[in-house]
């Protein structure tokens, strides 16, 4: 039978474009691994889709299986904080706290269940700051107030708005999954460490997907690498708590 042949959303220009800056990057800062994606938000099309190391399609067996494994799909990771944009977003949206509200940093560091969790870098030692200087200065202890603001409940929530839970869904093999456990979220110390996004894994797609709904205007569009396949869409977050958190990054 005849096989219809397919278009990739890839652009050409735009993916030796990225190839050449991860190229670059890697050399520079002699990274193990480097991934990057262009994505266009409104239609969900991976304009482009790269990774270091790089190696010749043409000859796969020169290469360990390393090389061979779709970063974007097939590793998982904790995301860090990127997290913290995604939590700040929830709790706007669901009314939980705006740009100006005020969180206690605790002055670098705060005891959870008897252990002592501080910022990331030692000598962030913040006071109280408003939720968008939280976002801009990635306090570790400011994630931990949105966290415990949001609750157990409201996190659950996040994780199935945003995607996590679920496979992007490319045609591409090898696609894994974590999501978010019921008991990730059932104690006090684990709910603080999620919140600045450790002790949970994603994909790098997965947390590309969720960026994509805030560029978006709220709407979380199917990611896609094919052209001319369906997309469906999901409002995720209001335009306007977008725009807020737009303005914020």
């Amino acid at each position: 039978s005849d096989q219809e042949g397919i278009t990739l959303t890839i652009d050409k220009r735009i993916q030796n474009a990225t190839e050449e800056i991860l190229r670059e990057t890697s050399e520079t800062l002699k990274a193990k691994h480097l991934l990057a994606a262009v994505i266009q938000p409104k239609t969900g099309e991976i304009l482009a889709l790269a990774q270091t190391p790089f190696f010749d399609p043409n000859e796969p067996t020169q290469y360990p299986n390393e090389f061979l494994s779709n970063h974007w799909i097939q590793s998982l990771y904790e995301p860090g904080s990127t997290m913290k944009v995604l939590l700040a977003a929830h709790a706007i949206e669901k009314g939980i706290l705006s740009p100006k509200s005020l969180l206690d940093c605790g002055n670098g560091q705060t005891q959870i269940g008897g252990k002592v969790i501080r910022e990331a870098e030692t000598h962030h030692r913040f006071g109280i700051l408003p939720l968008e200087k939280v976002i801009q200065y990635s306090s570790n202890i400011g994630a931990i107030r949105i966290g415990q603001k949001l609750g157990g409940k409201e996190i659950q929530n996040l994780f199935e708005a945003f995607g996590f839970q679920n496979k992007v869904g490319l045609p591409l093999p090898g696609e894994a999954v974590s999501g978010l456990k019921g008991d990730s979220i059932s104690k006090p110390f684990q709910l603080a460490t999620l919140s600045f996004g450790q002790g949970f894994s994603v994909t790098p797609l997965q947390m590309a997907q969720a960026f994509q709904a805030i560029a978006n205007d709220g709407l979380k569009k199917t990611l896609r690498i094919l052209k001319g396949e369906d997309t469906t869409e999901k409002r995720i977050l209001s335009a306007r708590t977008s725009r807020i958190v737009k303005d914020m990054l």
